[in-house]
């Protein structure tokens, strides 16, 4: 018995040697989180015949990253390469990860609009970028590792995306003209219409002039009336189409005086009171001979006029000289600088503080107003040599003014013996002189901003003619020529003596 136990355990034993030294196995490899992440090495399903150890490597794919072999049991970190005993059928993946980059989206300028689509992202995702414009530009394109067009749009990450959206601000048209023609000009010029075109949301200064025997009245945009100040500053934030109307001076009525005490309109009610009409004073002329014993006093009223706000006074003075003092009225963006015997205020008649013959009627005075929008510079530099007049005066080289909005100045610029003016550049403004004589040029403040003159004289060359046009250089050449051949004449000569 024992032996036939002995003789079935190695026969036993024997078996499982055949067994171990003749199986085999498959060896199944899946890519996580698709086939496009990575490749493996030597294949996805491989069958060996044999229990041994096998080697196989995962490489990853542009824009993916290696994090290890899972098993039925365990996972294997970061280590690309592993071995697996073949002794039976195998079930592993390659697991991959996608990497990350950036989507950045950014605004040029920063005011001209809105984007969005900026973040992280794994590689192969789809971002979709978006450019808004804001209100008075335009969308002017992409720059970056993105396509110029469209405006919103779909990308694929396959990198850090650094897209940059451009605006552009829109142009906008200033057409502003007068009503009636030729009842007065826009910005002084000596025409009816001017059109000019802006950036969105500049800001424009346009003045209104009336011509004599007409009033300025206001100005006016699609019929409506917007202000009643003839320098005016518009907001160009769209195409503007303005009118400056102006109306007769014949045609505004005086005002009237208050209805007397017992007197009734056709409604039986009193007429509301208003201020008389303005009386045009010339305070230097005397008043009449004051007639002997009491004296018949007269009023004096302050009134705001167009465009002051204030609460008129009044005041009561006998004919003769006086002072003209009264209150303080305000308007925004000017300061109360004299008096105006007219209601716009449009003629200085008297200072703030000043002594005139008061008339033996009653009299109304108005404030006059000058623009308080300065102070700004004007710097004046020239090269080369010549002289610069401002207003009459000699100025030296460098010299700065210091102006207020609608203040003008005169420069005469006048080149030394030899020289011409050559040009002038005032601030973008560029002209050409070409000019020997005196140049005379007129400078408006009318842009709030400091501003540049540069005036260029230069010299004039010109070659002065002696009265001989022949070619000295030729002739001192060809005399050379005959000292040395008379030289080498006279040389021979003498050896054959």
């Amino acid at each position: 018995m024992k032996r036939i136990i002995a003789i079935l355990f190695v026969l036993v034993f024997t078996l499982c040697l055949c067994v171990a030294a003749f199986a085999d196995g498959t060896v199944y490899v899946t890519v996580e989180p698709s086939a496009a992440a990575g490749t493996i090495t030597p294949g996805l399903s491989e069958h060996y015949s044999d229990s041994g150890n096998h080697s196989y490597t995962a490489s990853a794919n542009p824009g993916y990253t290696f994090k290890g072999w899972r098993t039925e049991t365990s996972f294997y970190p970061d280590s690309p390469n592993i071995d697996f005993t073949t002794d039976h059928d195998r079930y592993v993946a390659a697991v991959f990860e996608a990497n990350t980059y950036s989507v950045s989206v950014s605004c040029d300028p920063a005011e001209g609009g809105n984007v969005s689509g900026g973040g992280s992202f794994h590689y192969g995702d789809s971002a979709t970028i978006s450019a808004v414009p804001n209100t008075g530009y335009d969308f002017d394109g992409w720059t970056g590792n993105v396509p110029p067009t469209p405006s919103t749009q779909s990308v694929t990450v396959n990198t850090d995306i650094n897209a940059v959206a451009h605006f552009k601000g829109q142009k906008h048209t200033l057409i502003a003209s007068v009503d009636p023609s030729g009842s007065g000009y826009v910005n002084a010029l000596a025409s009816f219409t001017t059109t000019e075109t802006y950036s969105n949301g500049k800001v424009v200064s346009v003045k209104a002039q009336p011509v004599t025997g007409y009033l300025f009245d206001g100005w006016y945009e699609g019929g409506t009336k917007i202000s009643s100040t003839a320098d005016e500053i518009f907001d160009i934030n769209r195409d503007r189409t303005i009118v400056a109307r102006f109306i007769l001076e014949s045609s505004v009525k005086p005002d009237e005086p208050s209805t007397p005490s017992g007197c009734s309109g056709s409604d039986g009610a009193a007429p509301t009171p208003v201020d008389p009409a303005p009386a045009p004073v010339d305070p230097s002329l005397p008043g009449p001979p004051t007639p002997p014993g009491p004296y018949t006093e007269y009023t004096i009223t302050y009134h705001p006029g167009a465009y002051g706000q204030g609460t008129p006074q009044a005041f009561t003075m006998a004919p003769g000289p006086g002072w003209l003092l009264g209150p303080t009225f305000t308007r925004a963006g000017y300061a109360q600088t004299g008096w105006s015997w007219y209601y716009d205020g449009k003629e200085k008649n008297a200072d703030v503080f000043s002594v005139f013959a008061m008339p033996p009627r009653d009299i109304i005075v108005y404030p006059y107003w000058e623009p308080v929008k300065g102070p700004v510079t004007l710097s004046v530099g020239y090269s080369g040599s010549g002289a610069v007049q401002v207003n009459g005066r000699y100025v030296y080289n460098g010299e700065v003014f210091t102006l207020r909005e609608g203040d003008s100045l005169t420069f005469g610029l006048y080149p030394s013996y030899g020289n011409y003016v050559y040009s002038v550049l005032l601030g973008n403004r560029y002209r050409e002189v070409n000019t020997a004589y005196g140049y005379t040029i007129t400078y408006d403040m009318l842009q709030g901003r400091n501003q540049t003159l540069l005036i260029r004289f230069e010299s004039i060359y010109c070659r002065p003619k002696t009265g001989d046009d022949s070619n000295i250089a030729l002739w001192a050449v060809l005399g050379a020529c005959s000292v040395v051949c008379l030289g080498v004449l006279l040389v021979a000569k003498r050896k054959k003596k």
